[in-house]
């Protein structure tokens, strides 16, 4: 499906079932600066999205540019979403279901937003740099080679998560509120994870201070 038939279906049909679909690879949603702007204003007047969700799943955006520039998607239901090689610069997903989607080699620099659900998904050799995680659930995602480096990750969900090779662990953002439970890692990784947590539980004093 051409990239701007999608969002005239969206605007002007108001359609919300896109499942099954493949998307125009290589569309990027900033391209045409009247389409997305039209796009823009269409989200931010129907907050009803929240109630009327938009259906994304078992679809093909490969290699799809959402450069939405701080746009809110509300309930998008995106399971089995195939993502390889997109780019998210300035979404931001909230309450959205993502469950076994793939999201393998994208540029991810948005944020999932409080309660984006982002369970059993790829995200194996992911650019994540500096992307806000917090409160994400990744419950059973796997990082492989990802590069998470300056990712802020106070209460993110990684339980039952794969974070073995991830890049810049050491480098994040509220790693000691994380989630981990059998959360499969390397002894690199398990050092800065324990660490971090460590560092909650005591307080280290000069020895001469009594």
């Amino acid at each position: 499906m051409p990239g701007l038939e999608f969002i005239t279906k969206i605007v002007i049909a108001g359609e919300r079932n896109f499942s099954h679909i493949k998307l125009e690879e290589g569309f990027d949603f900033s391209a045409d600066k009247d389409a997305l702007e039209t796009f823009k204003a269409y989200l931010l007047k129907n907050k009803h999205l929240y109630h009327d969700p938009l259906i994304i799943s078992n679809s093909e955006f490969s290699q799809v540019y959402f450069n939405l520039h701080s746009v809110i998607l509300s309930n998008v239901k995106g399971e089995n979403t195939n993502f390889y090689r997109a780019s998210f610069g300035g979404v931001y997903f909230y309450k959205s279901q993502f469950s076994g989607a793939d999201f393998s080699e994208v540029m991810l620099t948005s944020a999932p937003r409080s309660s984006a659900s982002f369970r059993n998904c790829n995200f194996n050799g992911a650019c994540i740099k500096k992307a806000d995680l917090r409160q994400g659930h990744f419950t059973g995602s796997t990082f492989q080679d990802a590069d998470i480096s300056y990712a802020v990750l106070a209460g993110t969900d990684f339980r039952y998560a794969d974070l073995r090779r991830v890049k810049g662990l050491e480098t994040t953002l509220g790693l000691n509120s994380a989630i981990f439970e059998k959360t499969i890692v390397n002894e690199k990784e398990r050092k800065i994870i324990e660490r971090e947590k460590c560092k909650e539980l005591f307080e280290v004093m000069d020895s001469n201070t009594n």
